[in-house]
């Protein structure tokens, strides 16, 4: 099982706070398998997604009913058990080689991805709430106190990091005596990002700036920098690999991405969702967004499954859902005064449409 260069039984460890900031894996160039099978598993309620792993994390159910009190007005489109599954993950407890981070992080390195399936419960709650959180691209840091990780990363090369990853986007932060400090052997990432998740209204600390990358963060060394006092800087950029390193948590689902200009001219003004769906007969489905004279469509390859949730249902008054069958096409349009909380609704509500099911949703 790949390891982390922390070594959480270290006694050096005790003293220090938010070592998830730290939880840096060994790189190699070995190209591992895509994570693949925890988007099939059902949404489940925060303590039934730990109970597979309470062998392997004591008391674990405790602390997921502990996160999920603290979580029961969540902020943006997140659920109450989505939320916690993050303030979960945030959480630091002792012994550390215990806390959830540590045991996850690990198992996502591994090799073996079968040791991955007990996770798979949480890992859908996690990675739903995470995908559901918009996207920032921006320069994040994460480090590691105690070694000097530059002759790992070759400039110019590629490489994965398998573990999600905790940053800050604030250097001042991390350069602070609780992070690296400013004395001994440190490595510090600098790490131009593009899918960062802002998730500080979600953490158990909320006081810090913490911006998660998620598993699978692909990248390539651009820079690398090495100062007379021990600091070793590293800098990285996000980029794209050439195949899918791990499946969304939506089955046979395409990812919506808002680009920030479109973030920007999208905020603040009412607009309309709406999309066209075929039945699978036919091949594939066309999803728009449109405000005023700007459109962007995104298409999807898996038509039997549909992005749609009902008006008996909707989380706010502002959002009203029509929805009819006619003959092989079901129409679904949305509004809301908020236009990226309901585009990310919309992306959310995740829905297999059977022909039985159709009906259920329609409006009585």
């Amino acid at each position: 099982m790949a390891t982390s260069v922390v070594n959480f039984d270290d006694d050096k460890c005790v003293s220090k706070t938010h070592l998830r900031y730290f939880d840096i894996g060994h790189v190699s160039l070995q190209h591992l398998l895509p994570i693949d099978g925890y988007q099939n598993f059902p949404l489940l309620q925060l303590e039934d997604a730990v109970e597979s792993v309470q062998l392997l994390i004591n008391d674990i159910k405790t602390k997921a009913l502990i996160a999920k009190k603290n979580c029961q007005q969540p902020k943006g489109n997140l659920t109450s058990n989505e939320s916690a599954a993050i303030q979960l993950y945030t959480m630091e407890w002792y012994p550390r080689d215990q806390c959830l981070y540590v045991m996850l992080n690990k198992t996502l390195r591994s090799k073996e991805r079968d040791q991955l399936k007990p996770w798979f419960p949480y890992l859908k709650l996690l990675m739903t709430a995470l995908w559901k959180i918009p996207s920032i691209q921006c320069t994040v840091w994460r480090g590691i106190h105690g070694s000097n990780l530059s002759d790992e990363y070759d400039e110019g090369q590629c490489y994965t990091w398998w573990n999600v990853s905790s940053c800050t986007d604030s250097l001042t932060l991390m350069k602070s005596p609780t992070f690296l400090g400013d004395k001994g052997l440190r490595t510090l990432f600098n790490i131009e990002c593009k899918q960062g998740k802002a998730i500080q209204t979600h953490s158990y600390f909320k006081e810090e700036s913490e911006v998660l990358l998620m598993p699978r963060f692909y990248f390539k060394v651009t820079d690398e920098f090495r100062s007379g006092d021990g600091l070793n800087i590293i800098h990285l950029c996000e980029t794209t690999p050439d195949y899918e390193l791990i499946k969304p948590p939506f089955p046979n689902q395409t990812p919506l991405t808002l680009p920030s200009m479109v973030q920007a001219q999208l905020q603040g003004s009412s607009f309309s969702v709406g999309f066209r769906f075929r039945r699978a007969n036919k091949t594939q489905s066309t999803w728009c967004y449109v405000r005023n004279n700007f459109a962007d469509r995104v298409t999807f390859d898996n038509p039997q499954y549909i992005k749609v949730t009902d008006h008996k249902h909707a989380p706010n008054p502002d959002e009203m859902i029509a929805m009819k069958l006619k003959s092989e096409i079901i129409e679904c349009t949305a509004t809301s005064k908020d236009p990226l909380i309901m585009v990310e609704k919309l992306q959310a509500a995740l829905v297999k449409i059977t022909k039985r099911s159709a009906y259920e949703y329609m409006d009585e």
